[in-house]
């Protein structure tokens, strides 16, 4: 996106900039013009992703889509899909079938800022132009790298930190505009800086920063050099100009389809890229006769109605995204089988509001009583928390909430260090609290994640580190045995290898049974967590789960209708309220 972002701002600068050397640039041209581009076909798409996705998707993606439908009409959609990002529990993004409209509505936000400040630009004396025209771009970079670490999700999905890209694009049209030289040996080192770095640029990388620098500056050198070049050689090249009239409908299709694709369990790259161009290619030619076309035409569609439209067909988006979001996905849709394996798939209902909080703040469920019971842990306590709480609450007791996300016990991170350092001194001062629940992923705080390598078996931490993370387990629970507390160590559940959402596709056609890995697959995993634990059971209470999740051959996604997970490793409250059931007198 960080070449996107230059070249939009390169064209979009050429265009307002002409105009207002010519003394012919009209906000209000300016602004129809843009909406009538991106408007109609947007729209299109938002309601043929809904329509499909109304029977492809169950509640909870349709909740995650349908929410940034509607904030893709407004054009706020980085902004709520920068939230879901954020989220431990989100789906994953790749499944995500407007996960792309983030960029355009970013792209959207520039436009109705650029204007304003190219002609405040116009307008000023030289120096202040000149100062400004420097200024915003250089504040922008630097925002973007002092505060990457802070952040990544915001500065990735947020303008202030974009907007020196399309900086760079306005840099690239004032050169051009000048008419300006850049010396061939410049713009063949710029083709070789590009080519480099997009080969060199990974996740690792800080983007957009000092990780996309080259490349953006590369784009911008090209541009103002060499788009006349290439504008001589543009009418013999007849697809490449058909295909660039198709571009936008084909981007506006192609996550949709990939989304959904994937969805259905196709994940070969090769053929996933056919499958994409076979739909959206002719879809696209369609939209673009039919949509794009038409709606740019003044003559065809007049402003009048062009508003008139533009507003009841967003206002239709909304209310149906509204109607979406506001019951969770419009789990109706589905009936039997289907809807109790839909109905499962999610954790805690309060972990929005009581997962990774400040110590101070943790919730206690499920009475406003003393808790008795601490449930302790990263992200795998949070279901149980709940679970623990409804489970005491018959007794008239309830259970204190910490969790953390993506902290172990063993963390380089200050931020977890002293959240768990927080959590353990409140449970030591607490008179009331006399067992502590402990639920983590503890095998892959040892030997790494699972699911960009499944199904191998993952081991990709040395033994110092396993050393390290063990002797931090055996701290905290010496430390609450020596607070006088009761332990019970709940061993990580099974993990899911391929995507929970096409298991429990694969359940309907299995009588509600869906496989997350193999049990010889989930053996090998835990070998180091089950010796360890079984070194410790003299003194603290082990349970694990394996024997709710697996069979002698096979670990369940889904087991009997009920989906035992939210994602692909943490348990969903089903699960959660099963193990509750195997420790209740414990606690």
């Amino acid at each position: 996106m960080d070449i996107f972002f230059v070249i939009s701002g390169f064209w979009m600068s050429q265009i307002i900039l002409t105009q207002l050397n010519k003394g012919t640039f009209s906000f209000k041209g300016f602004y129809e013009r843009r909406m009538r581009r991106i408007l109609p076909a947007l729209f299109v798409t938002l309601l043929f992703t809904f329509v499909i996705g109304w029977f492809e998707l169950w509640p909870r993606d349709f909740d995650t889509m349908t929410e940034v439908m509607a904030a893709a009409v407004l054009f706020l959609a980085n902004a709520v899909i920068k939230n879901q990002a954020s989220d431990y529990f989100a789906p994953e993004l790749d499944s995500h079938p407007l996960l792309h409209v983030w960029s355009l509505s970013l792209e959207e936000q520039y436009y109705l800022i650029f204007p304003l400040l190219a002609l405040l630009i116009f307008k000023l004396n030289k120096k202040s132009s000149l100062a400004l025209f420097l200024l915003l771009p250089v504040v922008s970079f630097w925002a973007a790298n002092a505060y990457y670490h802070q952040n990544p999700t915001a500065i990735f999905y947020h303008l202030p930190t974009r907007l020196w890209e399309f900086w760079l694009g306005y840099f690239a049209a004032v050169w051009a505009l000048q008419k300006r030289d850049i010396h061939w040996i410049a713009y063949v080192k710029a083709l070789l800086v590009l080519f480099a770095s997009i080969l060199l640029v990974d996740e690792k990388s800080v983007v957009p920063g000092w990780g996309s620098l080259s490349v953006c500056l590369a784009t911008a050198i090209l541009l103002a050099k060499g788009h006349k070049e290439f504008s001589g050689y543009m009418p013999k090249a007849t697809v490449l100009v058909w295909m660039g009239g198709l571009s936008y409908s084909i981007y506006l299709l192609h996550q949709p389809i990939l989304s959904f694709a994937r969805l259905r369990g196709l994940d070969n790259p090769y053929l996933l890229l056919v499958v994409v161009l076979a739909i959206s290619v002719p879809v696209a030619v369609l939209m673009k006769r039919y949509v794009e076309d038409p709606f740019r035409n003044t003559s065809i569609v007049s402003t009048k109605y062009f508003i008139f439209s533009s507003v009841a067909i967003g206002s239709l988006i909304v209310a149906l995204a509204y109607w979406s979001v506001s019951t969770n996905g419009l789990p109706g849709r589905f009936d039997g089988l289907l809807e109790s394996i839909t109905k499962t798939a999610h954790g805690s209902p309060e972990r929005k509001w009581c997962h990774d909080n400040e110590v101070k703040a943790a919730c206690v469920h499920l009475s406003d009583i003393e808790p008795s019971v601490a449930v302790l842990g990263d992200s795998h306590a949070a279901a149980m928390a709940y679970a623990v709480g409804e489970a005491l609450e018959k007794s008239g007791r309830s259970a204190l909430h910490l969790s953390v996300s993506g902290c172990g016990f063993y963390d380089l991170r200050e931020r977890c260090n002293q959240w768990y350092k927080d959590a353990l001194k409140r449970i030591e001062d607490s008179a009331s609290i006399k067992t502590v629940v402990i639920s983590t992923r503890s095998a892959g705080q040892l030997h790494g994640n699972h699911k960009d390598i499944w199904p191998e078996v993952p081991n990709r931490t040395t033994e110092e580190h396993k050393l390290k993370v063990l002797a931090a387990y055996t701290s905290v629970f010496d430390r609450l045995l020596a607070a006088k507390k009761k332990v019970i160590w709940i061993l990580q559940v099974p993990e899911v290898g391929p995507k929970l959402e096409l298991q429990m596709r694969r359940a309907l056609d299995n009588l509600g049974n869906a496989e997350s890995v193999s049990k010889q697959w989930w053996v090998e995993r835990m070998k180091y967590v089950k010796a360890y634990a079984q070194s410790i059971s003299n003194k603290v209470s082990i349970y694990d789960p394996e024997e709710i999740f697996c069979d002698q051959s096979i670990c369940y996604a889904v087991k009997d209708g009920v989906t035992m997970y939210r994602d692909r490793d943490h348990m969903s409250l089903s699960a959660a309220r099963l193990i509750v059931g195997k420790i209740e007198d414990q606690l």
